[in-house]
């Protein structure tokens, strides 16, 4: 899913699942009259959860998005068996082991950057920041004259200290990377200023974790809070075949694949009307999969 809304409605935690759902599509259409949205153009899916500030309460999550580019994306796979049709940032949950007794933070660096909150176990919400990779990849890109080439230089880029106005050799374009990180480094720390409760990890996924040292980068200017690249939880590193890293940049990938296979707590999020493709037989043990 793409340019997708992400909103948020308190319910009453005793209501019975058809009251629950009456109650999200009177919020939803409220919400569309205050956006003079037409809200028949809109194709939405929602998920609750509970609210660990009054157990009367829930909250639904409630993702949005407009039906017209929904079906142009279901028409490219009009060949397939569409089984899934999720929001990434969302999906990107499937790839750790929660904590259920702590707070998380899941900071995808992809075309946008968006942080996924996950609060004692769940998902509790999704924030979208204006600092994004791409930047860096479209500024060396017009310096190369060539986007192949701006992606391999980005992956040999290395960060390896807090002085950062040290050049090193293979980082011509350091200087271009490290504006970009430090601007999301401060929207990252506002919202986390705005989530108001203390988070404990921060996994970073996405296009952006292919720059070397990128979470000693994190760890460096966020001390309290543990900074790390998102590996999936299944993948054994010491049977891969090959490096771990490349694993990692198609984080997004393995993702939504696997939502596909109805992996995750997010399968309510499911855009596609298809079912999805039975897991059975499936084995994710040391980073292979089996027919």
């Amino acid at each position: 899913v793409s340019n997708e809304s992400y909103d948020y409605f308190q319910v009453f935690a005793l209501l019975n699942k058809p009251a629950l759902k009456k109650s999200v599509e009177i919020e939803f259409e409220m919400l569309c009259q205050e956006k003079g949205i037409d809200k028949d153009s809109m194709e939405k899916r929602y998920m609750f959860v509970l609210n660990p500030d009054d157990t009367d309460k829930m909250k639904a999550i409630n993702v949005s998005a407009n039906k017209d580019e929904l079906e142009e994306r279901k028409e490219l796979f009009s060949k397939y068996n569409l089984t899934s049709i999720q929001c990434l940032p969302m999906g990107i949950t499937n790839l750790i082991k929660i904590n259920n007794s702590q707070n998380e933070i899941i900071v995808n660096m992809e075309e946008t950057t968006t942080l996924t909150f996950i609060e004692n176990g769940q998902i509790a919400g999704v924030e979208t920041i204006e600092t994004s990779i791409n930047e860096t990849l479209e500024k060396i890109s017009k310096a190369e004259n060539s986007e192949t080439k701006a992606y391999e230089l980005l992956k040999n880029t290395t960060i390896s200290s807090q002085d950062m106005s040290m050049l090193q050799e293979g980082n011509e374009y350091i200087d271009t990377v490290v504006p970009i990180l430090f601007a999301m480094l401060n929207e990252i720390k506002e919202k986390i200023a705005e989530f108001g409760k203390p988070v404990k990890k921060i996994y970073f996924s996405g296009t952006g974790t292919m720059i070397n040292n990128v979470d000693m980068y994190f760890q460096d200017r966020l001390n309290e809070i543990k900074c790390e690249i998102l590996k999936p939880s299944f993948v054994n590193s010491q049977s891969l075949k090959i490096g771990v890293k490349e694993y990692i940049e198609v984080n997004s990938a393995i993702s939504l694949a696997l939502s596909g296979l109805g992996v995750g707590q997010t399968n309510e999020l499911n855009f596609s009307n298809k079912g999805i493709v039975s897991a059975a037989g499936i084995d994710l043990s040391g980073g292979s999969i089996k027919n």
